[in-house]
């Protein structure tokens, strides 16, 4: 199978995102693979490794799967590394992802997260985003996407149930602030999931 060539290191277990997405494809090109068969494979490595990791493809491996394109020619392969170009193995089932959207609620404390975690999270996000004292916070709650069930009618539930029967019990807490650099304005984010209490899941830089 496909995955005997292309396997994550200790370290890669770490990478999120954009930067776990670009891994897997230079993975996939080294090993043979054309540009766009690479692209193909790197994107569903991605949804099974994180779906592996979490049980699910939350907001930030969503927009990752859909934002990046292949722009050029998909039949480029790397003589340098195989004399022959591999073929990727197309399964004949899909696999099967659970994806989860974020449902903005009111304040952490309506959603029993302390305000001592708060500031641990916000300590712990100094290192990437200095000066968080006065950034915007947001908190969602994960809320399992269903194609069963109609969005208008999920939406009415989740304002008489902010809990909501699809919920994962994990909650995200958005930081955002804005730095004005050469008279233009760059707005950073982090995204970090916290579980029932309060501990970090996972944490998503966009600068």
């Amino acid at each position: 199978m496909l995955d005997q060539h292309v396997r994550l290191t200790a370290q890669s277990d770490l990478l999120i995102g954009a930067d776990l997405l670009g891994y897997l494809f230079f993975r996939y090109f080294k090993e043979g693979y054309t540009t766009g068969e690479s692209l193909m494979q790197a994107k569903i490595k991605l949804a099974k490794e994180m779906n592996r990791r979490q049980g699910y493809l939350d907001g930030e491996d969503q927009k990752t799967l859909l934002s990046f394109v292949l722009y050029g020619d998909p039949l480029v392969d790397n003589q340098a590394y195989l004399a022959k170009s591999r073929r990727a193995i197309r399964p004949r089932e899909l696999p099967k992802v659970k994806v989860v959207c974020d449902h903005q609620t009111g304040e952490c404390y309506d959603l029993g997260i302390e305000r001592e975690t708060v500031r641990a999270v916000k300590k712990a996000l100094r290192e990437y985003l200095p000066g968080l004292d006065d950034a915007e916070v947001r908190f969602s709650q994960q809320i399992t996407a269903s194609d069963n069930v109609d969005a208008k009618m999920r939406n009415r539930e989740l304002k008489e149930n902010d809990k909501g029967s699809g919920s994962t019990g994990n909650i995200v807490m958005t930081v955002s602030k804005h730095y004005n650099v050469a008279e233009r304005v760059h707005r950073h984010y982090a995204r970090v999931t916290l579980n029932p209490q309060g501990k970090m899941l996972k944490i998503a830089v966009s600068r």
